[in-house]
């Protein structure tokens, strides 16, 4: 935990602790960390003087932050009614059954988790997927 605090210390300081950095902050910690737990978005909402609501904010309009712990490997159903229409809760059921994990959850061995995203961007192709390392940039599957 005091390795934690001090590398958080270091992501601050690099930024200077300005509010304007927040989406590089919280990158950086979640990196460090995995995902973004409330206590922590509390202390970064606290270093950066802004409210926590804001922080929270933030958080939730990106896909790519977490406040629950994420497999190593993150498969993201696009759940929009055209995706819905060509099967795509019954593939994530099917995927969700084959790892014996429910929509949300994170596999025992903690290498993949599962769930569902507003839009892939390929609705004429539906139904699409996410897929990808918690650590870069998710692939688009059909």
């Amino acid at each position: 935990m005091k390795a934690e605090r001090e590398a958080l210390e270091k992501i601050l300081s690099r930024h200077w602790r300005d509010p304007h950095s927040l989406v590089q902050i919280l990158r950086e910690t979640q990196d460090l960390i995995g995902w973004l737990p409330r206590d922590l978005l509390g202390e970064l909402a606290r270093e950066l003087k802004l409210p926590l609501v804001q922080v929270e904010g933030v958080v939730g309009v990106y896909r790519f932050f977490h406040t629950r712990p994420v497999g190593r490997y993150r498969v993201l159903f696009s759940d929009n009614i055209t995706d819905r229409m060509q099967g795509s809760a019954a593939l994530m059921t099917d995927l969700c059954g084959r790892l014996g994990i429910e929509p949300g959850q994170l596999s025992p061995d903690g290498l993949v988790s599962v769930d569902r995203t507003s839009c892939t961007g390929l609705c004429d192709q539906d139904p699409a997927l996410l897929m990808g390392s918690a650590h870069e940039t998710e692939k688009i599957v059909r």
